[in-house]
């Protein structure tokens, strides 16, 4: 029960009035502290837990894959659900309405969602190799964050920037399309 209120407390404070100005430090600082839990988990299960390198690929893979399939579920139908909690759409929302202003998730809501995940891999999986499926999928986040800054830095140039930040922003204008951006 703490754990979720946790997580309510921190979506409440998505909504309050200091996320609206532009954090650039958090967005990166986010992102990159994916990839950094990524990268040390995965050098846990290979280092410390020593997972048999037969197994590993296959984890990993399953990880990225999750991945991918969370992030699609959770933008088409909790960011852009008729029943998702107000602050959620009002947060996403804000996204969609200044897609150049990088705001963010708070850190804290972050640090909560990747614990659960841990927790629940490692549970499911074992620790070594729950441990793996999350910095898979620690990773996969954190690239995914990269990308999505990049392709919203009007600033960044090249052609496939500008191939990913067209595709991107069809889901812009068109909000009930193209989710898995």
């Amino acid at each position: 029960a703490s754990a979720a209120a946790c997580v309510l407390a921190c979506i409440a404070a998505w909504g309050a009035g200091w996320l609206q100005q532009p954090l650039p430090w958090l967005w990166a600082a986010g992102t990159a502290a994916w990839v950094i839990a990524g990268s040390w988990l995965l050098w846990r299960s290979v280092f410390v837990h020593e997972l048999p390198a037969p197994g590993l690929l296959g984890i990993a893979l399953a990880g990225l894959v999750v991945w991918t399939l969370s992030e699609y579920a959770l933008h088409r139908f909790v960011f852009h659900g008729r029943s998702a909690p107000r602050l959620i759409l009002q947060g996403h929302g804000r996204h969609h309405g200044a897609p150049d202003v990088p705001l963010s998730m708070p850190f804290v809501a972050t640090l909560a969602q990747a614990a659960a995940l841990w927790l629940l891999a490692a549970l499911a999986l074992g620790i070594p190799s729950g441990s793996l499926f999350s910095s898979a999928f620690f990773v996969g986040y954190g690239i995914y964050g990269a990308v999505h800054s990049l392709v919203h830095d009007l600033s960044r140039q090249g052609r496939v920037v500008r191939w990913l930040r067209d595709v991107h922003e069809v889901h812009h204008e068109h909000p009930g399309a193209n989710f898995g951006v």
